[in-house]
Parts: C-alpha cells; structure tokens; sequence
C-alpha cells in the first residue's frame, strides 16, 4: 500500500472515531479496521466502480458485497482541528478495492462487521461519510481498480469517513 503526502498512515487505531475523538490534523488518516472478514451475510456498500462521486451522487447508491466475500477494511477519516481547507489524497492497495463505504447509514450498519472491535465509532449516520450537498462537496474517485484519490472538505455538519474494502490476500 502507498498512500500520497495528504494521507498519514496510522498503524495504531485510536480509541475513539466519533466527532472530536480523534482530530487529525490537516491531513486524512487512514487505518486498517478489520483484517480478513468473512461476510456472513450481504453488506450494502455505496459503489464498487464508479469513477468519480459526492454525496448528493451517492445519496441514493446501494449496492452490495455477497455473504462468502473476503475483505480487509480500511477506514480514511479526516477530522481537522483548527482552521484548515480542505485535503487531497490518494491510497493506492497490493489488491483490488472491492467497494466503497461512503454513506453515513451504510457506515453505521457496516461498524460491528467491519470495524476494529476496540474502536468507538459515532452512531449518528448524518455525522459521518460524505458531507452534504449545502457544503463544499467531498469527492471520491477510483483511480484504476486498487487506488482511489479523495478530496474532502472541512466545512459541513459532521467529519468525513469512508470505509474501503479490499480483496483479503
């Protein structure tokens, strides 16, 4: 895995991912959550192969991993502290990105499956993924099938999180 100087790699996951938990600075961080999970039932992912998106594009996306998938899940979280704009980056994996995670409800119906057990992350849906459309929007895009670039924005009602899920090795 590669990620560009936007992204901070954090080997060690924090306590807390819910709002003001875990400030990070002007850049996003980016964690492993879960490594190797077996989805024993269908998860509602946002997009698999869109090229490029905001939440107002993904506002009604669903579409879905099957039971029987294998995948590491990765969490980029951008929660600035201070007065900062807004921050871009790039992650590209040794492995394919199965599906992104970009709603707020996906990410809460998705945190006991995918999430590092020992972290606290928010319940509040409208707190996290993509930020409103009344904000200036973030963005997702898929670079090529193992990478992705991002750029979020500071401004808007929550902090931003989305969750990646790779092809286990």
């Amino acid at each position: 895995m590669s990620v560009s100087p936007g992204v901070r790699w954090h080997s060690d996951r924090p306590t807390s991912l819910a709002r003001g938990g875990f400030k990070t600075g002007t850049a996003v961080s980016l964690m492993l959550e879960a490594r190797n999970v077996v989805l024993k039932e269908p998860i509602q992912i946002t997009f698999n192969r869109e090229k490029r998106g905001t939440n107002t594009a993904f506002a009604t996306h669903q579409r879905a991993l099957s039971a029987g998938t294998r995948a590491d899940s990765y969490l980029l979280h951008f929660d600035p502290s201070g007065n900062v704009g807004h921050s871009d980056g790039r992650v590209r994996f040794d492995r394919r990105i199965l599906g992104v995670i970009a709603r707020g409800d996906q990410l809460v119906a998705s945190d006991k499956t995918l999430g590092h057990l020992g972290t606290r992350y928010s319940a509040i849906g409208d707190e996290r993924g993509l930020d409103d459309p009344s904000a200036p929007p973030d963005v997702i895009s898929f670079v090529s099938t193992d990478s992705i670039a991002i750029r979020f924005s500071p401004q808007g009602k929550g902090f931003d999180q989305i969750r990646i899920l790779v092809a286990a090795d």
